[in-house]
């Protein structure tokens, strides 16, 4: 089976320049924000396993005493 390919150059005008730069802007914009709600999100669940952890260390070496 052959498969054929078509592609095509567009050109934009000056106004649609600026209406994707635009887009690509605020998709930029969309994408930092959940990227630094999803690294907090993910800073503040390791803090809570590492306190996790703290706590099951000391409380070990509670019932070691």
């Amino acid at each position: 089976m052959i498969t054929f390919t078509h592609r095509y150059k567009i050109k934009p005008t000056k106004q649609q320049v600026k209406q994707f730069e635009q887009y690509l802007d605020i998709c930029r914009g969309v994408y930092n924000y959940a990227h630094a709600e999803r690294k907090a999100w993910l800073e503040s669940s390791m803090l809570i396993l590492v306190l996790s952890d703290h706590q099951i260390s000391q409380a070990t070496l509670l019932e070691k005493k």
